[in-house]
Parts: C-alpha cells; structure tokens; sequence
C-alpha cells in the first residue's frame, strides 16, 4: 500500500485490520492459531495506536503465552516458544521528546497528511513502543 492508504488503515481501523491479518493467517495456519493470536496482539500492542489521539505517555501492559521477544533477538529463527510473560509497551523520554517535536513540525488539521510528513523524515520503527518485561 502506499503511505496515503497505509495511514488511513493505521488512523481509522487499525484494529479491525489487526484482527482480519488474525483471521486470515490462521485460516492459512490452523495448526498455529494460537501462536498467531499471540503474534497479532503483540504487533497490535507494539504500534502506537492513533485511536485516541497521539499519547506519547500513554503505556499499556499486556501478557502472552509465547516468548516473541526472545523469538524476536532470535532473529525469528527456530520455533516460537511458549513462556508466559507480562510486557510493557511505552516510550522512553528520548523518543516522546523527538516524536513531539516531529509532530510540532509537521502538524497538519489532517492527521494522515501529519503522519506522511512525519515518516518522510524519520524511521518508521521510532513509532513502536519500547518493549520490557513486567
């Protein structure tokens, strides 16, 4: 998609678009449906969500039964192993205060047209929350 209609989704139906990848890929995988889940509510989690606003010191707890962190520092390589845990997304004082000024800069009464802008100049991952266990 290009950045226009990536926005949109992102602003105005993040989440009924989360919950159709769910539904698709474990149509795909029925045998990983729940590994899935896991991985839809992670990614779901990890990206700032635009639904209310943009809230930098907004933070969210939410717990999984699979390790995707250590999944992720694995590289993705071998089996996505279950381990419960508790994870807290937020963003630490370094990215709010960039995000903010991004943001200052770039503000437009149309948020897609902000978000475009803003993505132009920066890394898209600067938008993910920072991960830890809880």
């Amino acid at each position: 998609m290009n950045g226009k209609y990536t926005w949109r989704v992102v602003l105005e139906c993040k989440k009924d678009f989360d919950s159709y990848i769910g539904s698709v890929a474990s149509e795909m995988l029925p045998a990983y449906k729940d590994e899935i889940n896991d991985l839809v509510k992670f990614a779901s989690n990890a990206l700032l969500d635009f639904s209310y606003g943009i809230d930098l010191s907004a933070t969210a707890e939410a717990e999984f039964a699979y390790d995707i962190p250590g999944w992720k520092r694995a590289r993705y390589e071998g089996a996505l192993k279950k381990k419960k845990n508790k994870l807290l997304f937020y963003f630490p004082e370094e990215k709010k205060k960039a995000l903010n000024v991004l943001l200052g800069q770039y503000r437009h009464q149309n948020m897609n047209v902000t978000m475009r802008k803003m993505t132009e100049h920066m890394r898209i991952t600067d938008l993910y929350y920072d991960i830890k266990e809880v």
